[in-house]
């Protein structure tokens, strides 16, 4: 089974009961399937985080901007 998922080596699997069925699949399927149905409900634009980010990655370069000028790079 383990090589059918694709799975060599250690990895973990996912087991469930649906539908008096039992179902197995990777951690990665189950992932996929969870973003595909979240996916509708993805807010439009960047996420507050992600433009936290961004901001701090241009107030850094702007640091060692000034840090360069002054001398000391």
């Amino acid at each position: 089974m383990r090589r059918a998922l694709g799975l060599s080596g250690a990895g973990h699997l996912l087991v469930s009961l649906v539908d008096d069925e039992i179902r197995i699949t990777t951690t990665a399927r189950a992932l996929k399937h969870v973003r595909e149905l979240a996916s509708p409900y993805k807010p439009s634009g960047s996420l507050a985080s992600e433009r936290l980010i961004e901001g701090r990655q241009r107030e850094a370069e702007r640091e060692d901007d000034e840090f360069d000028r002054s001398g000391h790079g």
